[in-house]
């Protein structure tokens, strides 16, 4: 099923409105890659103020019911969005989990909502592991079944093709990461990151560090911050570049061109970074042009 409505028509300047949670800087770059590609009429408006804690000010102040599209950056953002509007298009990034935040996919498809995500792509996590570290079979993963089973499907498929095995195991709350990190000892040989939020928390990450350092097993991170506080490395989208993705995908929308049959759609350009004092650490060789390849190196 794919999301192709006409909303504009010929010789209508299109009216987007954007709708950032609050002022970070890769929202403000993805902002900057998005108008540079979408040819609207653009208003933005920063919820979560000091002066507006819920955003609903800011939301009113906007009309959105008024706009033909709305494209909305963080998770706060895409909530206050999702409870003001009913009948117009919402393009989201930024969001971790949004199924918690949007419903079913039928709800997502009634409330035409579309969204490019946050999910490296896992066959390019594994490539990059595979370059670094070719020697590393068994790749440990650790989720909520109830929020990340697809994406564990496509990372057991990515696997296999690489000749890799998975190791993984389910959780459904936030306490029984810790214990399932230390039931993968001896059983894996690098972990991978899983954009999963019941698993994802400052005390799982520190405990996976140590369990890292302490058996030899590489993490691959979530994202940047995850490489400079430990991680062998991460493969991160580039703000801009999604934003600019973002664009594209949102003239498609104005113009009723969309042919998408997913809800979601993976970002398409990625940065690398590395952390050459973890690879010395746990006795892993960097290749010289896999080290050329990096944006950003951590030693």
């Amino acid at each position: 099923m794919a999301l192709a409505i006409n909303l504009c028509a010929p010789g209508h300047a299109a009216e987007v409105a954007t709708v950032k949670s609050r002022e970070l800087k890769p929202y403000s770059d993805a902002l900057t890659g998005f108008k540079s590609t979408v040819d609207a009429h653009i208003k933005t408006a920063v919820i979560l103020t000091d002066d507006d804690p819920d955003g609903k000010a800011a939301i009113g102040q906007m009309n959105l019911q008024k706009v033909d599209l709305v494209f909305v950056l963080g998770s706060d953002a895409l909530r206050a969005v999702r409870n003001s509007v009913s009948d117009v298009p919402i393009l989201f990034s930024f969001v971790l989990d949004p199924e918690t935040i949007i419903g079913s996919p039928e709800q997502q498809y009634q409330l035409k909502i579309r969204g490019i995500t946050m999910n490296v792509p896992p066959e390019e996590q594994l490539r990059m592991l595979t370059q670094i570290a070719p020697g590393h079979k068994r790749i440990g993963i650790i989720y909520d079944a109830a929020k990340s089973a697809q994406l564990a499907e496509r990372t057991r498929v990515a696997a296999a093709r690489l000749g890799l095995s998975v190791v993984e195991k389910t959780i459904a709350e936030k306490q029984q990461a810790i214990d399932a990190i230390t039931e993968m000892s001896g059983k894996i040989d690098a972990f991978l990151m899983l954009p999963d939020t019941t698993f994802i928390s400052k005390e799982s990450f520190q405990y996976l560090l140590l369990f890292s350092f302490r058996n030899n097993v590489p993490i691959i991170g979530l994202s940047d911050k995850y490489a400079r506080l430990g991680a062998l490395f991460a493969l991160t989208f580039d703000s801009e570049k999604l934003g600019k993705q973002a664009g594209e995908l949102a003239t498609k929308m104005l113009a009723g061109t969309d042919t998408e049959k997913s809800l979601y759609v993976d970002p398409q350009h990625f940065q690398f970074t590395i952390n050459i004092k973890t690879a010395r650490k746990l006795g892993i060789t960097i290749p010289g042009d896999v080290l050329n390849r990096a944006d950003e190196v951590y030693e």
